[in-house]
């Protein structure tokens, strides 16, 4: 007797009148048409229905789900289990592309963490002079990255389990988001303001303020539904462009020189681009906007916004890199920055354009700070020059090494007082009234209340930048004894 194949109700749509379930009955099949042969499969055990069977439609999903009508499949069943939902990290579904990018990029950032700290590479010369405040800063730039990619690959991966369980994970995402931005301004924030604990420690403290905020405002429950799509993507923005704050403020202080090369303001900018760019993608949901069902599972809006936030991620390690190797090779000291007060004397003071610092010599134990402050505030001061009447004889037009052509005061033919230190005569203009700074702040005295007598510029700058190299030569001395 030929055996009849059966197969099996689903008892889950057979209820009785009190809700319970109806006995399970198997109800067989007709056998195949004469002719025909069987096929060796079932057809649940298709390929094809296999992957049909994993993976379903927009307009199949509950609604908590229905976020993004442009992508219209790909979608996979509600699971109710986090084994279930890992499981899919092993076929396509239209989150395959946000789980994996970010989800790479946590553990490629693990191994920079340790490949940075303790075995730096090429690097390690500077690295072997990293403090243990430095070590600090560069774990909250690894702990944000980490986190953050760490956390959204989890939420893309569990969001298929329940709604409770994708809203926690959504809510962790948004931490994750944050922990990222204020993460990476925190060393920047550090080597912009090496020489001004003070402003380091206040702006430190206002992002992690904002960061804070911004993580209570996120952890509501109408934050994350698609109606303040555009208004979360405009407050993570504000977020990230609150760290610019402190990079003007520090041009401000110390030059823009300065600040490009002690923040590497070149990947900073480039990583701002990174950003700014993925979440106008993730916001306007280009290109699956303008072309619906095209990118349902490769390349859609929120997965280049998850490459764009490595990207950015990676812009801003090698630009932490540089900013490490510049003050490594400065021996972490100040006198940098310092030798940028020069340049507001330039503009202040009124003074001859082609003055050089006098060469000044301490013990071998300062390093090579004490020469290089000299060299950067020669090139500071020699950036800015202000103009005066050309047709008078008292100045005249020459060129810069550049090849600039700036106005520089005759000396000989100038009319006024003598300097109180190199006896030359001082143009007897009005506008002309030299200023010293204190050490740390920018408050401007008279300087012949403190000189005695009238400075030009070149003493006054020739005095200041004195004062701060034997500041610096008694702060390595005390370090140097400490050790």
């Amino acid at each position: 007797m030929a055996l009849k194949r059966v197969t099996l109700l689903d008892s889950s749509k057979l209820l009785n009148g009190d809700g319970s379930l109806v006995r399970q009955r198997k109800i067989p099949t007709p056998p195949p048409a004469k002719g025909t042969e069987p096929s060796p499969l079932l057809a649940h055990e298709q390929p094809d229905a296999i992957e049909k069977a994993l993976t379903t439609v927009y307009e199949k999903m509950p609604h908590w789900v229905q976020d993004n009508a442009s992508i219209r499949s790909g979608y996979r069943y509600i699971e109710n289990s986090y084994h279930e939902c890992a499981k899919s990290l092993f076929f396509l579904h239209n989150e395959t592309m946000n789980v994996w990018t970010h989800l790479l990029g946590s553990l490629s950032f693990i191994g920079l963490a340790f490949g940075t700290i303790y075995a730096a590479g090429p690097w390690s010369n500077a690295m072997e002079k990293a403090s243990w405040l430095d070590v600090v800063m560069w774990s909250c730039f690894f702990i944000g990255a980490i986190g953050c990619m760490g956390l959204s690959a989890a939420f893309h991966l569990f969001a298929c389990h329940s709604q409770d369980v994708a809203s926690a994970w959504n809510k962790a995402d948004y931490v994750g988001i944050v922990t990222l931005i204020v993460g990476s301004a925190i060393p920047a924030i550090y080597y912009g303001f090496l020489c001004s604990p003070t402003l380091q420690t206040v702006y430190i403290a206002m992002m992690a303020v904002a960061g804070t905020a911004t993580i209570c405002v996120s952890a509501s429950d109408r934050f994350r539904t698609a109606r303040f799509r555009v208004p979360r993507t405009i407050i993570f923005v504000a977020l990230g462009a609150s760290g610019v704050v402190p990079i003007i403020h520090a041009m401000i202080l110390w030059g823009f020189d300065f600040v490009t090369e002690a923040v590497s303001l070149g990947c900073m900018a480039i990583m701002g681009l990174f950003y700014v760019l993925g979440a106008v993608l993730y916001t306007s949901r280009f290109p699956e906007r303008y072309w619906p069902g095209k990118f349902d599972i490769w390349f859609h809006s929120h997965s280049i916004f998850h490459i764009m936030v490595i990207a950015g991620a990676v812009t801003h390690y090698i630009g932490l890199l540089y900013m490490h190797h510049f003050w490594a090779t400065h021996s972490h000291t100040c006198a940098l920055a310092r030798a940028g007060v020069a340049k507001l004397i330039d503009q202040t003071s009124r003074t001859p354009s082609n003055s050089s610092y006098p060469s000044i010599h301490f013990p071998s134990d300062t390093g090579t700070g004490v020469h290089q402050s000299t060299e950067m505030a020669q090139r500071v001061t020699y950036r800015r020059r202000l103009s005066y009447n050309t047709k008078s004889n008292k100045v005249r037009k020459v060129k810069t090494p550049g090849g600039r052509l700036v106005v520089q005061y005759v000396h000989k033919k100038a009319k006024g007082p003598k300097c109180g230190d190199c006896g030359t005569k001082l143009p007897g203009l009005p506008a002309l009234r030299p200023i010293q700074y204190s050490r740390l702040s920018k408050s401007k005295k008279n300087v012949t209340r403190a000189y005695g007598g009238s400075r030009c510029g070149h003493c006054v700058r020739e005095r200041i930048v004195r004062a701060f190299l034997i500041e610096e030569q008694k702060i390595v001395k005390k370090v140097l004894k400490s050790q």
